[in-house]
C-alpha cells in the first residue's frame, strides 16, 4: 500500500495537485508501527510526508484518522438502537472516543427504527 500511495502521490504532485487528503486509519495514533495495520498506514504516510515537505509552500498534506464511523455502530447496535433507542458502548470514562456522523448515516437511523 505505501508503494500505490507514494506513487500516486508523486503523480499527483508532479501534475500540479496542491493538497493531499489521506485518510488513514485510527490506529496509527494509537499504536503506530506496532500492529500490522498500522505500520501499513504509517509507512505510507511517512513517504506521502516526505514529498509534501520537499516543497512546503506548494504542497500541502491532510491526514484524517476517523475512529468510528457511525455506520460501524449502527450495524453493530441495530438492535439497541430500535429497542433502547441507545447505542450502547463501553470504554473507559477517560479515554475518548471519536464517532463520525454523516447525514446518510442518520437518515438511515431514521428510517430503520420504523
Amino acid at each position: 500500500m505505501s508503494e500505490i500511495k507514494e506513487s500516486l502521490d508523486k503523480i499527483a504532485f508532479e501534475q500540479g495537485t496542491r493538497q493531499i487528503v489521506d485518510l488513514v486509519s485510527a490506529i496509527v495514533s494509537t499504536r503506530g508501527k506496532k500492529s500490522i495495520i498500522g505500520y501499513v498506514y504509517k509507512t505510507a504516510e511517512e513517504k506521502l510526508w516526505m514529498f509534501a515537505d520537499e516543497n512546503p509552500e506548494q504542497r500541502s498534506l491532510v491526514i484524517l484518522r476517523p475512529g468510528g464511523f457511525m455506520s460501524n455502530h449502527f450495524m453493530h447496535d441495530v438492535h439497541s438502537i430500535k429497542h433502547s433507542d441507545k447505542i450502547v458502548f463501553c470504554g473507559l470514562p477517560s479515554s475518548p472516543t471519536t464517532w463520525i456522523a454523516t447525514k446518510d448515516i442518520a437518515d438511515c437511523a431514521v428510517h430503520c427504527k420504523k
